[in-house]
C-alpha cells in the first residue's frame, strides 16, 4: 500500500513554498475533464500550451492525487488551483498532491518555476492514489514463438501481484476474476503460447487485504514461425495497420514521422485492402519499407516473390530487396527496381541468384518526389517455376475489333513459345478452358478471332519451356467493340450514376490529364425529366491541353455528309467551353479532330452540329471538355444523331408574355423557311 508519512508531507510543504504560483487565463481543452479516479494515469490533454490552464472535476476530497505535465518527456511545473483560482499546489512534475481540498481544480502549465511559457503541445496526466494502487508501466521485455516475459513497476511497496495473459478480443477481466499468483519480483514469463497470436496483459497488486483495480490490457504478438511459403491479399487486414508477422520499417537519413506503411480500403487489386506506402515528407535517403513474415528459404535460390504494385501518381518506383531485420536498424538490399503506372500490375522478382544471409523480404518506396504513395497487393512468396512466367498482358485499344483482339505479352526468360486461353468473364479458373491454336511461337504476341461483339471477355497467358510450364498468368479483361450503328437517341437516364451506356467510353489522354478526371453519368445537373440522368465531364486538375472526352458508339455514316447532333449542354460555372468533333478511336489512343467550339452557360441550351466535313477514317463523335482552368464540369444530355432536315428546325423557342387566357410564343427561324405548325396543350402530354 502507498503510504504518505508526516515527513514526506512536510519535506513536499517546504518544496511547494520553494517555488513560484503560476496562474494561468487560457483554458485547454474547453471542455471540463471528469477524473475516472481508477487507480491508474489518466490524459486530461496531450495538446496543451505552458501558458494554459485544464479544468478537472470529480476528484475525491481528501485522497492523494498525482499530477503530470510534459513536453518530449521533460518535466514541466504545474500549479493546482481551485476553480477560484486559490492556489492549492505547485511545483514540478510529477507533482503529487496529498488529501486534496476541493472536487474540482485548475492545473496551470508552466516551463519552469519561474512561469516561463512555450506554445508547445503538452502531455498532461492525472492519477488518484488509492489505499491498493495497480503497478504501473506493463512492458513486453522479450518474446518468442511460444513464450513472453512481461514486466511492470509496483507503484507502492507491494511484493505480491496477480496477471493475467489472454487471447486478443477476449473481455476485460474484473474485481472478481482470478490471475496467476506473482510473488517478489514485478516479472511473469507464460510459455505456453501460440506462435504469430495476439494476446493482452494484464496485472494487480495484491495488497494483503485487497486487490488493486487491474492494469491493461498491454497488447503484444509473439515472434512469427519462419514460413517457407506465403500468400496475402491483406483484405482481412483493419485499416491502418499490418498482418501479423509484417512490418513497417522506417529508417535513414530524413525519414519523416509522417511516413508509414499500412492497410488501406482504396487502390487496391482485390477488394478490398491493400498496402500503401507513403514518404510523406521524407528525404529521398530514407527507407519506408513494408517488410514481409520471416522466411527460412530466401537464400536457397529456389524462391520469387510475386506481387501487384501501382503508384498513386501517374509514375511511380518500387524496389523489391531484403532487410536483416525488422526494427529500425534494418538494412535494405534491393535486388530489383520497378517502374510503376498508375494501374495495378503484376511483377515477379527471382531471387534464384540470392546468396545473402538475410531473412525478410522488403519493398521500399523509391519515388523521389515528396508526398508520394506506392500501393502492394496478393503478394506470394512461390517456388520460381522452371518455366519463368510471362508479365505486362495487354491488349491495345486499337487492336479491338467487333470479333477480333490482339493480345501482347513480356516473355519471362528465353522462352519462344506461350500457351493463350480466353473466357467469358465469369470464368475464374483457366486450366478450365482450350488454349487458342495455333499457339503462339517465336513473337510474344496473338490475335484472337471468333468474338462477339460488346462483349467482354478474359484472358490469360503462361510461357511454354519444352515439358515445363510457367503458371497462368492474368486475367487481362478487355471488352469487344461494339458493331457501328446509323442512329443515336439517348437519354442517359437508363443508366446508373458513374457509368455510360452500352457502347459510349471515356477517353482521358494528353499530358497533364488528372487521374481523377471523369466523364460519366451522375444523377443531378439533368436536362431531361425523370428519372434523371445526364453526362458530367469533369477536368478536375487536368491541364488545359489534355483531351477529356464523352465518346459516341461507333457511327457507320458519319462521313456521309447528311447527318447531324443534336443535344443539350450547360457548364458548372458562369461560362464554360465544349468541343464537338470526331475521333479515330474509343480507346486512349484517339486522335480528336475539332468541327466545332460552343461557348456555354450555367443554363441548358440546345446546340447543333452539322457532320458536312469530317475525316474520312474516323467514326466516333467525341464531345471534349475544353473550359480553360481546372475543377470544372460540363453536362451533356439528350444526344440525337440524325439525319440533317430539309427543312430546318426552329430554335430557341420562347413565351415572353402571358396573360390569363393567351400567351405569345416566340422563335428563331434556322433556314430561309416563312412558315410554320404551332401546337399546344396541357403540361401532361409528352407527344406533339
Amino acid at each position: 500500500m502507498k503510504k504518505i508519512t508526516l515527513l514526506s508531507v512536510f519535506l513536499f510543504l517546504i518544496a511547494w513554498g520553494s517555488f513560484a504560483q503560476c496562474i494561468r487565463t487560457s483554458k485547454y481543452p474547453s471542455a471540463t475533464v471528469v477524473s475516472n479516479n481508477s487507480g491508474l494515469p489518466q490524459s486530461v490533454t496531450t495538446g496543451a500550451f505552458s501558458s494554459e490552464y485544464s479544468q478537472l472535476s470529480g476528484l475525491t476530497v481528501g485522497s492523494d492525487y498525482v499530477f503530470t505535465c510534459k513536453q518530449n518527456d521533460l518535466n514541466k511545473y504545474i500549479t493546482v488551483t481551485d476553480w477560484t483560482n486559490t492556489v492549492i499546489a505547485h511545483g514540478s512534475s510529477p507533482l503529487t498532491v496529498p488529501a486534496i481540498t476541493s472536487t474540482e481544480v485548475r492545473l496551470h502549465y508552466s516551463d519552469n518555476a519561474a512561469c516561463a511559457a512555450t506554445s508547445a503541445a503538452h502531455s498532461i496526466t492525472v492519477m488518484v492514489v488509492l489505499p491498493c494502487s495497480p503497478p504501473l508501466n506493463l512492458a513486453l521485455s522479450s518474446a518468442t514463438t511460444t513464450s513472453a516475459s512481461l514486466t511492470w513497476e509496483p507503484f507502492g511497496e507491494e511484493t505480491a501481484w496477480q496477471v493475467l495473459v489472454l487471447p486478443n478480443g477476449t473481455t476485460a477481466p474484473t474485481a472478481s476474476t482470478t490471475g496467476t499468483d506473482v510473488t517478489v519480483n514485478p516479472s511473469y514469463t507464460d510459455i505456453t503460447l501460440t506462435s504469430a497470436s495476439s494476446y493482452q496483459f494484464y496485472v494487480r497488486a495484491n495488497c494483503g487485504s485487497e486487490f488493486s483495480p487491474w492494469n491493461g490490457p498491454l497488447n503484444f504478438v509473439t515472434q512469427c514461425d519462419p514460413l517457407t511459403a506465403f500468400s496475402e491479399n491483406f483484405d482481412t487486414t483493419a485499416t491502418g495497420v499490418l498482418p501479423i508477422c509484417w512490418s513497417s520499417v522506417k529508417n535513414g537519413t530524413g525519414s519523416s514521422i509522417y511516413a508509414s506503411a499500412a492497410v488501406t480500403n482504396y487502390n487496391f487489386n482485390s477488394a478490398s485492402r491493400v498496402v500503401a506506402i507513403q514518404n510523406a515528407d521524407s528525404n529521398a535517403a530514407a527507407n519506408t519499407l513494408l517488410v514481409s513474415p520471416k522466411v527460412s528459404n530466401l537464400s536457397a535460390g529456389t524462391h520469387r516473390v510475386k506481387f501487384f504494385s501501382r503508384s498513386g501518381g501517374v509514375t511511380g518506383s518500387i524496389q523489391v530487396g531484403t532487410v536483416n531485420n525488422t526494427t529500425g536498424t534494418a538494412v535494405f538490399t534491393a535486388v530489383a527496381t520497378i517502374d510503376l503506372t498508375s494501374t495495378h500490375t503484376e511483377y515477379a522478382v527471382n531471387f534464384t541468384e540470392y546468396t545473402g544471409t538475410d531473412n525478410y523480404i522488403a519493398f521500399r518506396i523509391n519515388t523521389t518526389a515528396l508526398y508520394s504513395t506506392v500501393f502492394v497487393d496478393d503478394v506470394r512468396w512461390e517456388v520460381a517455376p522452371l518455366c519463368p512466367d510471362v508479365s505486362q498482358i495487354t491488349v491495345p485499344g486499337l487492336t479491338i475489333n467487333t470479333n477480333s483482339a490482339v493480345v501482347n505479352w513480356n516473355p519471362g526468360g528465353s522462352e519462344t513459345a506461350w500457351d493463350v486461353v480466353y473466357g467469358a468473364t465469369t470464368v475464374t479458373d483457366p486450366t478450365t478452358l482450350t488454349p487458342i491454336s495455333p499457339a503462339p511461337t517465336g513473337t510474344a504476341t496473338a490475335t484472337i478471332t471468333g468474338f462477339t461483339d460488346n462483349t467482354s471477355y478474359k484472358v490469360w497467358v503462361r510461357s511454354v519451356c519444352g515439358a515445363n510450364q510457367g503458371i497462368w498468368i492474368g486475367p487481362k479483361t478487355f471488352k469487344t467493340a461494339c458493331l457501328p450503328t446509323t442512329a443515336i437517341n439517348e437519354t442517359f437516364d437508363a443508366s446508373d450514376a458513374g457509368t455510360l451506356p452500352s457502347c459510349w467510353t471515356s477517353v482521358k489522354n494528353g499530358l497533364g490529364v488528372s487521374a481523377t478526371a471523369t466523364a460519366q453519368i451522375v444523377n443531378s445537373n439533368f436536362y431531361s425529366p425523370s428519372p434523371s440522368r445526364a453526362v458530367q465531364i469533369n477536368n478536375d486538375a487536368s491541364v488545359v491541353a489534355v483531351n477529356i472526352m464523352l465518346v459516341s458508339p461507333a457511327l457507320s455514316n458519319i462521313n456521309a455528309g447528311t447527318q447531324r447532333v443534336k443535344f443539350y449542354a450547360k457548364s458548372s460555372g458562369a461560362t464554360g467551353s465544349l468541343q464537338v468533333g470526331t475521333v479515330t478511336s474509343n480507346t486512349v489512343e484517339a486522335v480528336f479532330t475539332n468541327l466545332e467550339t460552343i461557348s456555354l452557360t450555367s443554363t441548358y441550351t440546345e446546340y447543333i452540329v452539322e457532320f458536312f466535313d469530317t475525316e474520312a477514317t474516323n467514326s466516333y463523335i467525341a464531345f471534349r471538355h475544353n473550359t480553360g482552368f481546372t475543377y470544372n464540369s460540363v453536362y451533356i444530355d439528350n444526344v440525337i444523331w440524325e439525319p440533317i432536315p430539309t427543312c430546318a428546325d426552329v430554335t430557341e423557342i420562347d413565351v415572353p408574355t402571358t396573360t390569363v387566357n393567351s400567351a405569345n410564343v416566340t422563335w428563331s427561324p434556322e433556314g430561309i423557311e416563312t412558315q410554320w405548325d404551332v401546337v399546344y396543350a396541357l403540361s401532361t402530354v409528352t407527344d406533339p
